[in-house]
């Protein structure tokens, strides 16, 4: 893709990039084109119906990991291919304390070029509150609408 992008490219006079990065239109993108091709799309040899974004790493598991480990050669591999760039996400546990996340960060540091630290968190729809884990109410006002 990075060979045929930069030809089209010198063709057209613009410069061309690949890169594997986040977006909300890759689903939209894949499920044109499995209509469009069908059996043909690359979906079908895929266990998602959406296509990459990136490489995800979990930061539970990171701790582990040496620069040989199959996730970060895959990673540095990945972004060595890509000339626009790779986005390596470490996703980080909900129930993470803050030393575990600043660890997580700093391995990640060590064996990435880049990523992008990532913790999903319960915001109260109602009232806003976020300072500490909540599922089903705000602990706050109570209500049920957790964003």
């Amino acid at each position: 893709a990075v060979d045929v992008g930069a030809k089209k490219g010198k063709e057209l006079g613009d410069p061309v990039a690949i890169c594997m990065t986040e977006t909300e239109g890759s689903i939209r993108f894949a499920s044109l084109d499995g209509e469009k091709y069908g059996k043909n799309s690359s979906l079908n040899s895929m266990d998602t119906d959406y296509y990459s974004q990136g490489v995800v790493i979990d930061s539970s598991e990171i701790s582990d990991f040496t620069a040989k480990s199959e996730s970060i050669s895959e990673c540095n591999k990945l972004s060595k291919l890509l000339n626009g760039g790779l986005l390596v996400t470490l996703a980080i546990d909900k129930e993470a304390k803050p030393e575990e996340i600043k660890k997580s960060i700093e391995k990640a540091s060590e064996l990435t070029s880049s990523f992008k630290p990532m913790k999903k968190i319960s915001i109260c729809g109602e009232c806003g509150f976020k300072e500490e884990l909540f599922e089903d109410k705000c602990p706050k006002c109570k209500s049920p609408y957790i964003v």
